[in-house]
């Protein structure tokens, strides 16, 4: 008996010994802790490198300034300061500079198969240095670092070091089920809800929008009655508040047009000829530009529940591959194109190189998710 007392003993010790020190979620790939401490000072002086933009530089104001602390921008280190550093792996920026002075790995952004938006953060010896990829994904180290400042006590954090990255390029939601969607101020709350764990798209396609279906020629209103509110519809300025919480929120805000359906009576592409699949392009193109204007920079285009000639393989990725060549590539600043087939799932599309998914992958555009 009391050898099993000693057991247990030894191993709450070791389980308290190896605890981590935050609880930090999504859980960090690599986490190496110090054995000292970092009094912040109730200013902190941040140093960005050039490769840092404007999103990231408001998220860092914005973790700062909840916790309680004075935000300052400065072009290099101050003493008797905290310092933030934070900038791009292998730059050579201050940030790069300052964590290899401090000996902070880089094994982290060496190419992986589903390696992404990898970024480091290091607290230690008075300062803090955070590194990303140069493709923004130092963003994603403040989500941990509000979560260290949010359970810290007081002013002082313990050493620690992260190494991080994800699994899986994009992490987030689709909205495309039938019935009353979420609202504008939901949408918002939930990009919100997404910057603090590292999320990163969100795709607009209810079933109940009748301008993602139905009407996906027309523009959106610019304004509607409360009743159509209720029932899904959103204006223009619901669009672009939208598509600027999302971009503030580093979240790509994929706007998804559905053509092949159209519930009660209303007009679906016509896919039986050349020229009519040509109109449809032309007017897929213009609502893809009204969007555009909206600030939306991510696109989609569903087939799902669909049923004729639209649900052919062949005509759905020659169309994805017109609109990524004139429309996506040609605008220069739009991220994206995001397919929903048919058969989106080998439950029950046919697995033989004949195919739907098969000549998907033979003949769609690469580029295209």
């Amino acid at each position: 008996m009391k050898k099993v007392l000693l057991l247990l003993v030894c191993l709450i010790g070791m389980t308290l010994a190896h605890a981590q020190t935050y609880t930090i979620y999504p859980i960090p790939q690599q986490t190496t802790e110090g054995s000292g401490t970092v009094e912040l000072t109730p200013t902190i002086n941040v140093v960005c490198g050039s490769g840092i933009g404007r999103v990231t530089k408001d998220r860092i104001q914005e973790v700062l300034e909840g916790a309680g602390y004075t935000c300052q921008l400065g072009e290099s280190a101050s003493p008797g300061l905290t310092n933030l550093y934070v900038g791009v792996a292998g730059s050579g920026d201050v940030a790069d500079a300052y964590a290899t002075s401090q000996g902070v790995s880089k094994e982290v952004f060496t190419e992986a198969p589903n390696r992404f938006d990898a970024h480091v953060m290091q607290i230690a010896d008075g300062n803090i240095v955070v590194l990303g990829n140069g493709e923004r994904s130092e963003y994603y180290a403040f989500a941990t670092l509000e979560q260290i400042l949010e359970q810290a006590a007081g002013t002082a954090l313990h050493e620690v070091t992260y190494e991080d990255y994800s699994h899986c390029q994009w992490r987030g939601a689709i909205e495309g089920f039938y019935g009353n969607p979420y609202s504008v101020d939901a949408h918002c709350s939930l990009f919100e809800f997404f910057k603090r764990f590292k999320m990163n798209v969100f795709i607009y396609a209810p079933k109940m929008d009748p301008y993602h279906l139905g009407y996906w020629t027309e523009e959106y209103p610019t304004e509607i009655t409360e009743e159509q509110r209720r029932m899904g519809w959103i204006t223009q300025d619901d669009v672009r508040r939208m598509a600027e919480t999302a971009r503030a929120c580093n979240v790509h805000f994929v706007w998804a047009a559905h053509p092949g359906l159209a519930p009660g009576g209303q007009v679906s592409m016509d896919f039986s000829s050349t020229a009519t699949v040509d109109e449809g392009v032309e007017l897929l193109m213009q609502k893809y530009h009204h969007m555009y204007d909206l600030g939306v920079r991510a696109f989609a285009l569903f087939f799902d529940d669909i049923s004729g000639e639209g649900t052919n393989p062949v005509k759905q990725t020659e169309l994805l591959n017109r609109l990524t060549a004139d429309f996506v590539k040609a605008k220069g600043d739009v991220a994206y194109l995001t397919v929903c087939p048919t058969d989106y799932s080998k439950l029950w599309a046919n697995p033989t190189p004949q195919g739907p998914l098969a000549i998907y992958g033979n003949t769609l555009d690469p580029s295209v998710e």
